[in-house]
């Protein structure tokens, strides 16, 4: 049994939260595996494809869902990045990704660890930038709303400890919960 199995069901579940139209489409044009990189946008029209494909190229099935807010009010949007696959997600979820617009490329500013679908922003700031929601569970936790607050340089890398905080109401969604877009 082992591994091998647990790969093929993990798989035929992820390919099922996927649309039909998807799962049958021809694998898109890769980019080299280079996690922690920067996505030049001309390498596609959406910045988190991009993303996703340099970040974690490698992977046989690579999805993703992405949604955008100015984080730190300077007139250009952040990008959340929620990528997702059997090698990248655990029964606690899949990292959440906060990329900047650095000139020409896209430039990760935090990744935290085991999100879960939806995620958003609340109306309140430290540090300049907007407050983040995401909804932690799994592993045994029920499911809850984590506000992480942004030190200056990033945002916590795990939600489940501090400093990250429980609230009682999310505030604005910026990826919301369902079908996740399938590169390959």
């Amino acid at each position: 049994m082992g591994r091998p199995r647990i790969l093929l069901v993990g798989l035929a579940v992820l390919a099922g939260c996927s649309p039909p139209e998807a799962r049958d489409a021809a694998p898109s044009e890769t980019t080299a595996a280079k996690p922690g990189v920067s996505a030049a946008p001309a390498a596609a029209n959406d910045p988190a494809e991009a993303w996703v494909k340099a970040a974690y190229g490698d992977e046989d099935v690579l999805m993703y869902k992405s949604g955008s807010f100015d984080l730190d009010s300077d007139g250009v949007d952040e990008v959340l990045v929620y990528p997702a696959g059997p090698m990248l997600c655990g029964s606690g979820g899949c990292n959440l990704v906060v990329l900047q617009k650095s000139g020409d490329a896209w430039t990760k500013i935090s990744e935290l660890s085991v999100t879960q679908l939806p995620i958003g922003v609340l109306d309140t700031r430290t540090n300049g930038w907007r407050d983040l929601w995401v909804t932690v569970a799994g592993g045994g936790l029920p499911a809850t709303t984590m506000k992480l607050s942004f030190d200056g340089k990033s945002y916590p890398a795990n939600p489940t400890a501090p400093p990250a905080v429980a609230i009682d109401k999310p505030g604005v969604v910026v990826i919301a919960d369902g079908e996740l877009t399938r590169i390959r």
